[in-house]
């Protein structure tokens, strides 16, 4: 298992537990108990690619526009 792919995922499950909150970076790396600057990387990557939004600089981080995007395309092939 390559863990820095198994983190993104925890990460996204846990944003995906309420969709509309949006969550600090404390309150991800303390619940999922992953070092800060561990969480803040995996974070950034997953912002740049549209998977997590960050709406303000600086502020909490929710579930990004990609992420819907990829289950209503597999709608299409259901």
């Amino acid at each position: 298992m390559i863990q820095g792919i198994n983190k993104a995922f925890n990460i996204l499950e846990f944003i995906a537990n309420d969709p509309g909150k949006e969550y600090s970076l404390t309150e991800i790396s303390d619940s999922l108990k992953f070092q800060r600057n561990t969480c803040a990387n995996i974070l950034k990557t997953l912002v740049s690619r549209g998977y997590v939004d960050q709406p303000k600089p600086k502020g909490g981080y929710k579930l990004g526009e990609m992420l819907y995007q990829l289950t209503d395309a597999n709608k299409k092939y259901t």
